[in-house]
């Protein structure tokens, strides 16, 4: 069945960006992540430039924490992150890690599918 959107929805911009974290081996006291990777999946949607989500994803890259999206976007934007740790990354989701690598917009359908293909997956793999 067709998704039906808004009239106002297209003027949206979305982002998706997918990136491997430090290994949790030093991280990580109690050894419980031991031969872990964190891995990061930023999912940005609202009116925002390439330049601000391009700030916030390195800086959130690189920190432990999310960073506050009020210091890097003019207008917040809807953001949703998800982090996963494992010692290799499952193969549906090296395609995501592989393609989405770099900030770029992308259209709301992969948007949302590829946003729904990472909680689908984690969620029935517990």
């Amino acid at each position: 069945m067709p998704l039906a959107l808004d009239s106002w929805l297209p003027a949206i911009r979305h982002v998706v960006v997918c990136q491997a974290g430090q290994r949790l081996d030093d991280a990580d006291p109690m050894l419980m992540f031991e031969g872990n990777t964190r891995y990061l999946a930023i999912f940005i949607a609202g009116n925002f430039t390439l330049d601000e989500a391009n700030a916030f994803a390195v800086d959130t890259f690189d920190k432990v924490a999310i960073s506050n999206r009020n210091f890097y976007f003019r207008d917040p934007p809807w953001l949703h992150t998800m982090a996963f740790s494992c010692p290799t990354v499952p193969e549906d989701i090296q395609y995501v890690v592989d393609n989405f690598s770099t900030v770029d917009f992308v259209d709301a359908y992969t948007f949302w599918l590829t946003r729904h293909m990472i909680e689908y997956h984690f969620r029935v793999d517990q």
